[in-house]
């Protein structure tokens, strides 16, 4: 069925027909097997696993288009779109694919009691994460200098699985995954009442299949075609022969140009993380708990998504003629997304823990966590790229972490209430209940903020993000104002501005904090016996409410200096939502 293209409009809205169809079927099978072994004060622990993983995809993803509306021709994101004058266009046929991976790990452990207030964990894991696979070996990859012998009349630089020097993973399996583990438990005082625990640990990670899956979009098994810029949004294709419905010829391979390729770093590693706790324990009583840790950890190798064939800027550039100004074979070659091992993160808590144990009819749970999480990118896997400028893609890219919350409070509990002594009928409905509820407080999500247009004049590209602004002066308003205030100018937009053409902005990424998150929800619960005799049942009436108070969770403001809204709140969150049930159990 033909679909409407989608279409983003910087800073104004983005429309799409919905989601496109996808069909997936995944099969995973493992093996696995533990073995203890007791003795003396030594507690050894053996295992290893396998695990084998197929998935069949089927997917119409961008089969219809996406076309980028950004000004760049009439300076208003709003007015290029009236016009059709796209400043980039991606689309692709529809793909099949199955895809494999394997991984392999086997564990030693051993928990040595040194005294009756002292134990010491020692541990080492060995992994091997095989680079997924296509089951057919259909993957390609760009590497400078090499012409395929696979496929011959490929264009210079890409190559295929067979190849040489070129595995079906695209990139060659990490046989030194060894991921040591240590743990320290200290009883101070030996009443079993005050405890410190310090922990670290290693672990490792291999890639998911949408790095081979990638692999797989290139030519001649599929076709994706990235046109910056398009000739129009109505005809993109200008008055040239429509290049889908495409079939793949293995034999008679057709290459259409410019391609929209993909590339990995043939020293691609795998990512690995040091995880690193100390934590104090105090009991209270027989039933309240108390502990205050420090949680962080640091992340190296991580996937960065970049851009390694954007137009370079010279005299004469513009967006038109992005194409003619890439620097590797722009008769060949449309951007070029490259996926490299390269970046680093960190995080850094202080966690604080409450619990009171189930006793008295309730039990509650009140938690807290200051913290801070930096990274060169928060897209798993490399999945899309927040990269703004392509020639400076880690320092240029270092910022608060998509996900970093500084501070977050949670509160949580339940409270049977008791039953009354009277049988009566008003007796038995006022008694038994069980009410639970929830309270949840966060700092707001980070975000940058973008130009909104393709100023740097770099062309279409998987491989790039929003480019940002420039910073000219604070940007911090006091978030204590009133909430008309804070919806009508949530930061200093004078603060921001846009760049020089052909040139890119120096604020950082994720430089803002958004609105913070309130949230309270209820549920109230209760069984109705309808008989002393098991056999008949009972029902289940349960209430339940999200967001009790109805608080307005505000969204992040427009942060595009290109929409008309710039600063602007025009966003919430979920108002209150109630929901009844009744359940009969026999």
């Amino acid at each position: 069925m033909p679909l409407a293209p989608q279409a983003s409009i910087s800073g104004r809205t983005s429309f799409s027909p919905g989601s496109p169809q996808r069909v997936d079927v995944d099969n995973v099978y493992q093996i696995e097997d533990k073995i203890s072994w007791m003795h003396g004060r030594h507690d050894f622990k053996f295992g290893f696993s396998d695990i084998y993983d197929r998935q069949l995809t089927q997917s119409n993803f961008r089969v219809n288009g996406q076309f980028t509306f950004d000004g760049s021709f009439t300076g208003n994101a709003e007015a290029d779109f009236m016009l059709g004058r796209s400043t980039s266009l991606l689309i692709s046929d529809p793909y099949y694919t199955c895809l494999r991976g394997s991984d392999y790990a086997a564990y030693a452990q051993d928990t040595f009691t040194l005294s009756r207030r002292v134990s010491l964990e020692l541990g080492v894991r060995y992994q091997l994460h095989v680079p997924w696979t296509n089951w057919r070996g259909y993957a390609a990859t760009i590497i400078p200098g090499m012409q395929s012998t696979i496929q011959p009349t490929a264009p210079p630089g890409l190559v295929y699985y067979g190849d040489p020097g070129i595995p079906a993973g695209l990139y060659k399996t990490n046989k030194k995954d060894f991921e040591p583990r240590v743990g320290l438990a200290w009883d101070v005082f030996g009443t079993g009442r005050t405890a410190v625990r310090a922990g670290f640990g290693w672990f490792t990670r291999g890639q998911a299949g949408i790095m081979v899956q990638h692999g797989y979009e290139m030519p001649p098994f599929e076709r994706v075609i990235s046109l910056s810029p398009p000739p129009s949004f109505s005809n993109p294709w200008g008055g040239g022969p429509d290049p889908f419905p495409y079939m793949m010829n293995l034999k008679n391979p057709v290459y259409l140009y410019p391609l929209q390729a993909f590339q990995v770093d043939p020293n691609f590693g795998d990512a690995y993380t040091e995880q690193y706790n100390v934590n104090v324990q105090q009991q209270f009583g027989s039933d309240i708990f108390l502990q205050v840790g420090y949680v962080g950890k640091q992340q190296h190798k991580l996937t960065q998504a970049t851009e390694s064939n954007a137009a370079v800027w010279g005299p004469g550039a513009t967006v038109a003629n992005a194409q003619q100004r890439r620097p590797y074979f722009p008769q060949y070659y449309a951007g070029i997304t490259n996926v490299l091992s390269v970046g680093n993160g960190s995080y850094n808590s202080l966690q604080i823990d409450t619990r009171k144990r189930f006793s008295h009819g309730f039990t509650a749970q009140f938690a807290y966590t200051w913290s801070k999480a930096i990274d060169v990118g928060s897209n798993d896997n490399a999945e899309g790229s927040t990269v703004s400028n392509p020639w400076d893609y880690l320092k240029g890219e270092r910022g608060l972490s998509a996900f970093d919350r500084r501070n977050i409070v949670s509160l949580n509990g339940v409270w049977d209430l008791p039953l009354l002594k009277s049988r009566n009928l008003i007796a038995r409905i006022a008694g038994g209940w069980q009410i639970s509820g929830s309270m949840y407080i966060s700092s707001g999500a980070p975000f940058s903020i973008a130009t909104g247009a393709d100023t740097a004049a770099l062309g279409g590209s998987r491989g790039l993000g929003s480019q940002r602004a420039m910073l000219v002066g604070n940007p911090f308003l006091d978030t204590s104002r009133s909430r008309q205030e804070l919806i009508n100018a949530y930061f200093n937009t004078a603060a921001f501005a846009s760049p020089a053409v052909g040139t890119f902005g120096n604020s950082g990424r994720d430089i803002i904090a958004g609105p913070g998150n309130f949230t309270t929800n209820l549920a109230l619960l209760k069984d109705f016996h309808l008989s002393s005799k098991e056999a008949w049942g009972k029902i289940q009436f349960r209430a339940e409410a999200y967001n009790l108070l109805n608080w307005v969770n505000l969204g992040n403001p427009a942060a595009s200096l290109t929409a008309p809204n710039f600063g602007h709140i025009a966003s919430a969150g979920s108002a209150r939502v109630m929901q009844f049930a009744l359940r009969y159990d026999f």
